[in-house]
């Protein structure tokens, strides 16, 4: 009996080695351990998977009872977890294309528990969708205006449109169809003035009337056949002009003749 007894105290020391070994194995695995629960919770949560996000967190305390930031993570689960209702209304708000009303819910959710990635995706979506609507209505009606020929509401909608997307070419066609057309009207109305005062004889008027439209389209043909027909009137009168302000200069031969003709 004493021999058995002295064969287990002398095998002691080495089992208390090999303990000790797998304790400092067991050790060495806890970083290694905890860092893989800390990123499967942060991984739940971002994806709402709070039940799982919740059970990494705690396991995570389980390894290490007094590690702060896995306490933290568990309390924005609880956070996140308590919008959960308020979200599903929001995309329910939104799957009957209530979009006013997502909109609401999700920027609800996001004051409750600040950084949801299913509130911030969400309101972004119905955002844009929102941004798509005023944007369809604000074209819709700039071009109905435009083909009946209500300029300036058709230049009010579309350039509510190019607010809404700055980059649209469509809204830029658009609002050159709206210039081209107002140049066109102003231009006739040139053209009809013109013609009036030309049968007024009022050279000079017609002249600049001519020369307005040329500023804006040189190639204008009816602007550039009545400057040639006016221009030397309106000079003519410009001179008659000047010696009725001057009749002492009808005394000269030159002046005279001009003045005769």
């Amino acid at each position: 009996g004493g021999n058995l007894e002295r064969r287990r105290f002398e095998r002691t020391p080495e089992a208390l080695e090999e303990l000790q070994k797998s304790l400092d194995e067991i050790e060495a695995r806890i970083p290694e351990a905890l860092k893989a629960q800390m990123n499967e919770g942060k991984r739940a949560l971002a994806r709402g998977e709070y039940e799982n996000a919740r059970h990494a967190f705690e396991t995570a305390l389980r390894i290490e009872p007094a590690n702060n930031e896995a306490t933290d993570w568990l309390g924005k689960v609880g956070a996140a977890s308590g919008v959960m209702p308020t979200l599903a209304e929001a995309e329910n708000a939104e799957a009957a294309r209530d979009f006013e009303r997502a909109q609401t819910l999700f920027a609800e959710a996001l004051k409750q528990n600040p950084g949801n990635t299913a509130a911030t995706e969400g309101l972004a979506r119905v955002r844009k969708s929102l941004n798509d609507i005023a944007f369809n209505q604000s074209m819709g009606a700039g071009l109905a205006a435009l083909g009946a020929g209500r300029l300036t509401e058709a230049r009010t909608h579309l350039e509510r449109a190019r607010q809404l997307r700055p980059d649209s070419t469509e809204v830029g066609a658009a609002l050159q169809r709206v210039a081209d057309a107002g140049s066109g009207r102003s231009l006739a109305e040139l053209e009809q003035r013109a013609n009036r005062l030309v049968r007024e004889e009022r050279w000079t008027e017609a002249l600049a009337i001519y020369e307005e439209a040329l500023s804006r389209d040189p190639s204008l043909q009816f602007a550039i056949n009545g400057k040639a027909a006016v221009a030397p009137r309106a000079d003519l009168g410009k001179r008659l002009d000047a010696l009725i302000d001057r009749p002492e200069r009808l005394s000269a031969d030159e002046v005279r003749e001009v003045a005769e003709r």
